[in-house]
């Protein structure tokens, strides 16, 4: 009797703890092979922890005992789920695991695979509706070097899979349980205040979108567009910064909500084709990959190709940082960029090292599309020439479009 009346007052005083907590109560239950199970479940844990979405019942709380009586009694067919004092149930079963070692065709490197198999069931606790139902196989792969043995190697291996899998369930999670909010008001510096707070599971960095409802007949037909960035987080309300604008709707219409969007990134891609002059002699093209994060920063990975002469090949592999400056469709972005050149003939090669202050610009056509112009001057810092293969300083011009994601 003593025994479920110290239960009973701890339950009482955990809800009363978190009363002002709105955010979803997690319980996750595994079962399966032994040390790979302990393993999933911590990285599952940890996860969900420092995200701060979503509130965790853990082993270490008081009342997890209880309830991992009360899941056996489910598990076994002799409970109820709504006796768990939680809103959903992440249940994990690891089915298998298999690992072995691999070698290279010439024998001169060897590494360990490592791979996880486990069932995932994502349980709705009131109604008893099991939202997901998927089987995950988490892969890792360590090499063995001179600096970590064969043993070293399989345990990353192992412990690759496991964060592998375990991401994709969390990912998956964040998919099924979605945040909604209203527009309270707009802050002078252009930001948005919003009716979710830290005690919804709002965090920094986290990813909103506008979204308005038609009524179709009755039915109700939901838009989302543009997209937010979380900023600053109080308790029960949240200020967004709205970075890219909607263009199905108007943000001053009636009705306009913010939606959270688990599958977009606070950072934006870039992709772009271009043309490359080099001298305003040698002509060529190439493709660049780069990242801004909306406030300035911006980090572009390139490779350049160009036609010297029909027996010589130029090629070129550049890394840039930036400050990216936004002036409504038009986006002026100086740079540096570090790059290594070579060149190729039938009898001779020559290589070096250079650095590129650039400017690159960027006039916005649609949303998701620029036309692309970018300027620099190739200044060579360490070369290797052979057979007076010279490489190129001087001026380099690109021009192509840009792709935004």
């Amino acid at each position: 009797m003593k025994k479920y009346f110290i239960i009973f007052l701890v339950l009482i005083l955990s809800l009363i703890y978190f009363s002002k907590d709105m955010r979803k109560t997690l319980i996750v239950y595994t079962k399966g092979y032994s040390d790979s199970t302990a393993l999933l479940e911590s990285a599952v844990d940890e996860k969900i922890i420092n995200m701060g979405k979503y509130r965790l019942i853990t082993r270490d709380d008081m009342i997890f005992k209880e309830i991992q009586l009360q899941l056996q009694g489910v598990v076994e067919g002799k409970g109820d789920l709504k006796q768990l004092k939680a809103d959903a149930l992440i249940y994990i079963e690891v089915l298998d695991t298999f690992y072995q070692q691999q070698e290279s065709y010439d024998k001169t490197s060897k590494w360990w695979e490592y791979e996880i198999t486990a069932k995932y069931k994502l349980i709705d606790i009131q109604t008893g509706q099991v939202l997901e139902n998927k089987l995950y196989k988490g892969t890792g792969q360590q090499n063995i070097t001179k600096y970590k043995t064969s043993q070293e190697a399989l345990r990353d291996a192992k412990y690759e899979a496991i964060n592998d899998a375990s991401s994709s369930i969390i990912s998956k999670l964040n998919t099924l349980f979605i945040l909604r909010g209203n527009i309270l008001n707009q802050a002078p510096n252009g930001y948005l205040l919003v009716d979710l707070g830290r005690n919804h599971g709002v965090y920094k960095n986290m990813v909103f979108q506008f979204e308005k409802s038609y009524d179709v007949y009755g039915d109700s037909y939901k838009i989302k567009d543009g997209k937010l960035i979380v900023k600053d987080i109080l308790d029960n309300k949240a200020f967004l910064k709205p970075v890219e604008l909607p263009t199905k709707f108007k943000i001053s219409e009636k009705g306009i909500t913010v939606v959270e969007n688990p599958s977009m990134s606070p950072e934006r891609m870039r992709f772009n084709i271009h043309y490359t002059n080099l001298n305003t002699n040698y002509h060529g093209g190439g493709i660049d990959f780069a990242l801004d994060n909306y406030e300035g920063f911006y980090s572009k990975f390139g490779l350049d190709f160009n036609i010297i002469s029909k027996n010589i090949f130029y090629s070129n592999m550049n890394f840039a940082l930036g400050y990216m400056i936004y002036a409504g469709p038009v986006e002026i972005t100086p740079d540096v960029s570090f790059e290594f050149q070579g060149m190729l003939s039938s009898d001779a090669s020559s290589m070096s090292f250079d650095i590129v202050p650039e400017v690159n610009m960027g006039l916005g056509i649609t949303n998701n599309i620029n036309l692309y112009l970018n300027s620099g001057y190739i200044f060579n810092i360490y070369s290797m020439e052979e057979m007076g293969l010279s490489l190129i300083n001087g001026l380099r011009i690109k021009g192509g479009i840009e792709f935004k994601f």
